[in-house]
């Protein structure tokens, strides 16, 4: 199972890239949910290379 701050290193990195939900974690860790953890997030600034020109008005 590993230590306490492996396993919430792993979390972070789920949760960060959109992989768990916060509520997944809380269950692994025998936790209860809360309202809006079955919410998946991923950080606004990961995009695809192909789209990068869309931001520049084709320049």
């Amino acid at each position: 199972r590993g230590d306490m701050a492996t396993r919430y290193a792993a979390y972070q990195v789920g949760i960060q890239n959109g992989i768990v939900s916060p509520n997944d974690v809380r269950r692994k860790e025998d936790l209860d949910p809360y309202d809006g953890g079955n919410d998946y997030f991923m950080a606004s600034n990961i995009g695809r290379i192909k789209d990068l020109n869309n931001n520049n008005d084709g320049k």
